[in-house]
């Protein structure tokens, strides 16, 4: 991808993120909670302690989901499953029909798990955005949700997570927030002149 390209995507995200606060994004979400939680966003007042707790206490629920996801579509995991759908259709089927079933069952099996954890991860991200923004600390918040729950802890997909929060971005994210940066300078210093 070159330079070009890139800048046209960093510009799409941002005109997508600013568009996440206008009446109309909001119309199109539909749902009456949705709606809520988009105003709050927007009307960038400070979420208090209680609303902070909730979004603590959502975050520990999602994040136990994403484990049992994670869980599921570990290899062991699927190798047993495998092993009940085989067993449990070969009362009905055999040699080809069977296998042909087993794929099928076992590829349906994994997108359903696979789509339940994108959509857990997009929670997930979406409820450490709202905490970022509040002024907690993600770093200290997974290393108090690491003492408070130290067995949920321990899927690749939370240590991945924990070691995203508690690092230096690589130089590839470092350049591509700088571009992002310097467009937002720049679209807010020709906002400045056209008022």
């Amino acid at each position: 991808m070159d330079a070009a390209e890139e800048r046209a995507e960093d510009e799409e995200e941002i005109a997508h993120a600013d568009n996440a606060c206008s009446d109309d994004s909001l119309e199109e979400e539909g749902g009456e909670d949705e709606e809520e939680e988009n105003e709050k966003l927007c009307s960038e007042e400070p979420l208090t302690e209680e609303e902070i707790e909730v979004l603590i206490s959502e975050l520990l629920e999602v994040e136990s989901k994403a484990a049992e996801a994670q869980e599921a579509l570990e290899e062991e995991s699927l190798m047993k499953v495998e092993a009940d759908v085989r067993k449990e259709l070969a009362l009905s089927l055999s040699d080809n029909e069977l296998e042909k079933a087993v794929v099928e069952e076992m590829f349906t099996f994994k997108e359903e798990w696979e789509v339940e954890l994108d959509e857990l991860e997009t929670e997930s991200a979406y409820l450490l955005e709202q905490l970022d923004g509040a002024g907690i600390e993600l770093s200290s918040l997974y290393k108090w949700i690491e003492r408070q729950v130290p067995n949920g802890c321990c899927t690749e997909a939370w240590k991945k997570r924990t070691h995203w929060v508690g690092i230096q971005m690589s130089l590839d994210a470092t350049e591509s927030v700088a571009r992002a940066e310097e467009y937002l300078q720049d679209s807010e210093a020709c906002n400045k002149t056209t008022w």
